[in-house]
Order: structure tokens, then sequence, then C-alpha cells
């Protein structure tokens, strides 16, 4: 795995993992965002499609816990620590024309914050020119780094890191990532007392 250093703090990792079957894995992330049932906005209001992964005993399924039990095996080696998670598929095309600097320490539907995210690169767009493609990083105030990854590619960010894609406004083929963010959870605290209860 190589370590790319943004600075003297931040440290980025790039990898690349084993032959995934990409056909599966791209009919499945199709099929996964066509099964949810939630309006999508207007390619001119979203900065792409993006939907958490549904579909169980897949390619996707397990491309994700090969990909989890990496950070895990890396970062909290020798751990008995357990994590909280949340893996996506997230869709752009050249329609797509919103991007916008963010990041993943808050876990949409958990109470656990995240530390790192993964991105893995189930098919890149095409006919790319400049900086299109690329995922660009807010290092500091003034200071971004950007990085064009190849199918196939795995990142490792921590969570907090504020990031975003570029416009693929020449491309013929959509961008599909399978995304994702784990936490480590403090197994001694009640996520869910946070009221008076009868129980």
């Amino acid at each position: 795995m190589e370590e790319i250093k943004l600075n003297t703090e931040i440290s980025i990792f790039k990898t690349t993992l084993p032959s995934f079957p990409q056909q599966k894995l791209v009919e499945e992330a199709y099929c996964n965002s066509d099964i949810r049932d939630v309006p999508r906005q207007p390619q001119e209001q979203s900065p792409g499609l993006q939907s958490d992964v549904h579909i169980i005993n897949g390619k996707l399924e397990e491309c994700s816990k090969i990909i989890n039990n990496i950070l895990v095996t890396k970062f909290y080696p020798n751990s008995n620590f357990k994590f909280g998670f949340r893996n996506w598929i997230y869709i752009s095309n050249r329609t797509t024309i919103t991007s916008f600097y963010h990041s993943h320490t808050k876990m949409s539907q958990l109470k656990c914050e995240g530390n790192w995210t993964w991105t893995y690169y189930i098919q890149m767009p095409n006919q790319l020119k400049e900086e299109e493609g690329k995922l660009s990083f807010l290092v500091e105030k003034d200071k971004t780094f950007s990085i064009l990854p190849k199918e196939g590619d795995l990142l490792i960010f921590p969570a907090s890191l504020q990031h975003k894609p570029f416009e693929t406004p020449n491309s013929t083929r959509d961008r599909i990532v399978l995304a994702g963010t784990i936490g480590k959870l403090d197994m001694n605290h009640r996520y869910t007392k946070d009221r008076q209860t009868l129980m």
C-alpha cells in the first residue's frame, strides 16, 4: 500500500485490489441505485447519484467486506475494537455539473463518527482533459492535492479530510465508485440511551 503524504500531518493511502469481475460490479451498482425508493434530484442540483448499498450476497457486499477488513487490519492491528460502517455507491456522468468539498465524519443514520473513508473505482470516465475526473483533497485553506484514480484503485483517507470529485463534461462513460466510512465504536457507551425510558 502506497502512502501519499499531503503535509506533515495528513496522508492518504493508495492500493489496487485483486481482480474483481468489473461487469458484475457495474450491473449491481446500477441495480442498487435503481431499487432505492428515493426521488432523484435534477442533475444541476445534485453532485451525482448516491445510494447506500442495499444488495446482499453479491459482489458489492463481498468487495465492501474485503475493503473494510483491509482498513481494520492496517489501522487497528491486534485490537478488539468494534466498528460501525456505512457503504454506498456513487455514480456521476457528463451531465453532473455540481461538486463541492465535503467530509464523512458524520455517518448517515449512525450515532458514531467516521474515522476513515475509502473509495474504490469500479469504472472511470473516459476522454478526460486537464483536471477532469480527478479526486481533489482540500489539505489546507489554500492548498489542494488532486489524484486521478484508475479502475481497480482503492484510496483510503481520514474521514475528516475535505474532498470532491472533479466533473467530467467530455466523458461518454459514467464514473462508478463503491465507497465507505468506518468508525470505531465505544462498546461501553449506550448510543440509544439519550432519554429516560421505562425499560
